[in-house]
């Protein structure tokens, strides 16, 4: 495997902007989500620091259940297990302008904070005996982000309705601490075949704010408002009627 790092001096100041706002946007997950995440470490690792041929082109970030232990030799403040997002910050530098860099950068953190607190457990426990399988594992996962989507799997696959809710408790949340963003920042579900996330937060009306103090990866265990439910319902029988051959 090669250990090249990506270079690209007309790059530099531009993935320097978005390594500053990772260092922000980590801040704002343990200002709104402390509680779930209590001590673990939360890894936001740059592309630009792992070797060429690891990581994304096609995504702008990605988070694994055991991301941490994959691409652990490349984490410089590895503290013990966590979560980890792998943040491909040289995609962002060349697709977005400077001046944008810090509402995208904590736009896809918050969407990848929001499939970690999807998850029943934080982070998967397994364990590697040898660094070959990591390796192998790391190539697996790069070239599995190249392929083209699957079409009998709906677009919104890993995009469900506990996901959408927790997104918009993080905007709620994230709004509060200072940074204005609205949901659509974080998850734009009309891309994925499913109403504007606007609906959503319509539907759900007061709750971000009654359940201010709970823990989001407790909301499972709390029953949305009937209107939520009816939006999701309402977007699956669409989605279905659209494209009958996709499975969940």
């Amino acid at each position: 495997m090669s250990q090249d790092l990506h270079e690209n001096a007309s790059l530099g100041a531009k993935l320097g902007h978005v390594g500053k706002f990772l260092t922000d946007a980590e801040s704002l997950c343990r200002r709104i989500a402390g509680p779930d995440l209590g001590s673990l470490p939360l890894y936001l690792l740059e592309q630009s620091k792992m070797p060429v041929g690891l990581g994304t082109t096609y995504h702008y970030a990605f988070y694994f259940p055991h991301a941490d232990l994959i691409y652990q030799d490349y984490i410089a403040d590895w503290r013990g297990r966590g979560p980890c997002v792998v943040i491909n910050d040289i995609g962002i530098a060349e697709d977005f302008e400077s001046i944008d860099h810090e509402y995208v950068v904590t736009g896809i953190v918050l969407h990848e904070l929001g499939h970690v607190l999807d998850r029943p457990m934080l982070f998967d426990e397994q364990a590697y005996e040898d660094s070959e399988r990591r390796q192998f594992d790391a190539l697996v996962i790069t070239d599995a982000s190249k392929r083209p989507s699957r079409s009998d799997v709906p677009m919104y696959f890993g995009h469900g309705a506990n996901f959408i809710r927790i997104v918009i408790h993080l905007a709620y949340r994230a709004s509060l601490a200072g940074f204005e963003i609205s949901p659509a920042g974080i998850a734009a579900t009309h891309r994925l075949g499913l109403s504007p996330i606007a609906s959503y937060a319509d539907a759900l009306g007061d709750e971000p704010h009654r359940y201010l103090d709970l823990e989001l990866r407790a909301l499972v265990s709390h029953e949305p408002p009937d209107e939520f439910v009816q939006r999701w319902t309402a977007d699956m029988n669409r989605y279905q009627s659209r494209f009958p051959d996709t499975k969940e």
